[in-house]
């Protein structure tokens, strides 16, 4: 029986390639150096690296990131499995201050109180941090929505 492997599974494609960027790979070591230029990842639709809650993820999901909130909605923290438990990897920012956080799955399924940053909004970031951290993510390849995105606590609705 093979062991399990702890990863995620997904098309491995090489795109973007021009002709010029062929003209300058002179050898096996221009072409290991270049990949991370063209290669690509896509990582299957259903694919969430994410549990969102107020009960323990199942033992399932102990390879996901937790996001944790009371039984009121309110955001506790982010929790990772480690060493049999969950533990508190991240806490809540502090009044007036700014958290951004970056979560693999698909931009369309919404979390309350968490707003997707994009060149619109929120407001609170600045346009140019905006079009900067938008120029990061992630697309399915339906074009439809992220499947990498950033995303800012913007408070409960």
């Amino acid at each position: 029986m093979q062991p399990p492997i702890n990863g995620v599974r997904g098309l491995f494609k090489i795109d973007g390639l021009p002709d010029l960027a062929c003209k300058e790979i002179n050898s096996f070591a221009d072409a290991i150096k270049a990949l991370p230029d063209f290669a690509v990842v896509e990582l299957p639709a259903s694919f969430n690296s994410t549990i969102v809650g107020a009960q323990a993820p199942s033992a399932d999901d102990t390879n996901k990131i937790w996001y944790r909130f009371d039984l009121s909605g309110n955001f506790i923290g982010i929790y990772a499995f480690q060493a049999g438990a969950w533990e508190l990897v991240v806490q809540p920012a502090p009044a007036g201050t700014i958290d951004i956080h970056w979560r693999y799955g698909p931009s369309n399924v919404t979390y309350n109180g968490w707003t997707l940053i994009d060149t619109a909004g929120p407001a609170i970031i600045d346009a140019t941090v905006r079009t900067a951290l938008v120029a990061q993510y992630v697309q399915d390849v339906t074009l439809t929505y992220y499947i990498y995105a950033a995303y800012i606590f913007t408070g409960y609705t």
